[in-house]
């Protein structure tokens, strides 16, 4: 991968501020890259969504559910 040890134990622990370069190339070692898909669908970011909700709930929008 070529990033230092202190880059690859921050990689093992999920460290944000590794850049998803390092991730895409981790992924593609071990043969997980088809992981990158999904980790970029908005519907997986539950934070966002989440966000979203409450700021929706704060402004009083009202929306259909989601089937």
């Amino acid at each position: 991968m070529q990033v230092s040890v202190p880059t690859l134990q921050r990689v093992e622990k999920g460290d944000a501020s590794v850049s998803m370069g390092v991730y895409a190339t981790a992924l593609w070692l071990i043969g997980r890259h088809d992981a990158l898909a999904k980790a970029a669908d908005p519907k997986e970011d539950v934070a966002a969504l989440e966000a979203e909700i409450q700021l929706a709930h704060r402004r009083g929008v009202r929306r259909e559910p989601i089937p």
